[in-house]
């Protein structure tokens, strides 16, 4: 006779559960844009490619990072340019100054365009999603803190966290889930994260949590510090859980952008006697987590050895 249904699946379902519970190492690169001072990513999408800015005497000029190569990224006119999002079309999106306003833009097919609150002051871009909906913040109001949005086809919406002195949207997935940092009226940040549900999230212990970046999946980035200020530690939220980043011991852990592979992007202050540095840290499979992965493909052929000789002996 043949295997009962869930023997037939108990090799497949030891496989998937190996998988998951198997940890995870990390390889960092450090990032730097050769001929500038220093080097800020602060997106990547589930193709490598990075964007972000450098800074040189003050000035802010942006970059656009793949394989290996950086490429000046410089809105027309601008007299700085910082690009923060990048999304799987490669569309990216940011902000930029003139010498009297701020504004927002969308870089597509070799095109910018400028975004632009209506009525506001100043309009920063902070991230984009597949469908090309943005989040950012905009200043209307010099006497009151910037207010966050949501902007999907050419219609905005605030999105400020309810209770919050300040808004700070850093991240929007391609659910809609929409990442950042909030702030009170005495300057405590908690991190956050608005979907459907509100979560807040502070590290326990923490005095100050920021987040930033946010993937499909729902993981977060950010950073935390304890009762001083600094040094600031590096974490990723996952299911529930604060997990620490394998980042070299620094004054200064920045977390800022992450894709669906789990690759993450930021910059380090203080790290072995430098200054900033950017980097890419890349996800790598532990030794234990191929051993296990190995086991679970392992039960897996057995599994299909065992059908298969069940098949013949009929």
């Amino acid at each position: 006779m043949f295997p009962t249904r869930p023997a037939r699946f108990a090799s497949v379902l030891f496989f998937l559960i190996a998988t998951a519970h198997a940890g995870l190492a990390s390889e960092l690169t450090i990032l730097s844009d050769p001929g500038h001072d220093v080097t800020y990513p602060d997106a990547i999408n589930d193709s490598g490619e990075i964007v972000g800015y450098t800074v040189d005497a003050g000035h802010y000029g942006g970059f656009y990072y793949v394989n290996g190569k950086f490429t000046d990224f410089i809105v027309p006119g601008a007299t700085y340019t910082v690009p923060t999002g990048i999304n799987d079309h490669g569309e990216i999106v940011g902000f930029y100054s003139t010498p009297t306003s701020g504004f927002g833009f969308i870089y597509q097919n070799g095109s910018f365009t400028t975004v632009s609150y209506p009525g506001a002051t100043s309009t920063l871009i902070w991230g984009v999603n597949i469908l090309g909906q943005l989040v950012g913040s905009e200043s209307s109001n010099a006497s009151l803190p910037e207010q966050a949005f949501f902007e999907s086809g050419g219609v905005f919406q605030i999105k400020n966290v309810p209770g919050a002195f300040e808004t700070a949207p850093y991240g929007v997935n391609d659910h809609q889930v929409i990442s950042g940092t909030i702030s009170d009226i005495n300057g405590y940040n908690s991190g956050f994260i608005l979907g459907n549900t509100l979560t807040v999230l502070n590290v326990p212990g923490a005095k100050q949590t920021y987040v930033s970046g946010i993937n499909d999946s729902g993981v977060v980035v950010g950073e935390y510090s304890l009762p001083d200020a600094f040094p600031t530690y590096a974490f990723e939220y996952v299911d529930g859980d604060y997990v620490p980043l394998d980042l070299p011991a620094a004054f200064y852990q920045d977390p800022v952008g992450i894709n669906n592979e789990g690759y993450i992007v930021g910059n380090i202050y203080g790290a072995n006697g430098n200054g900033y540095q950017g980097f890419l840290l890349a996800p790598v499979p532990e030794p234990r987590a191929l051993m296990l992965a190995m086991i679970g493909l392992l039960g897996c052929a057995i599994g299909m050895k065992v059908k298969s000789r069940s098949k013949n002996s009929l």
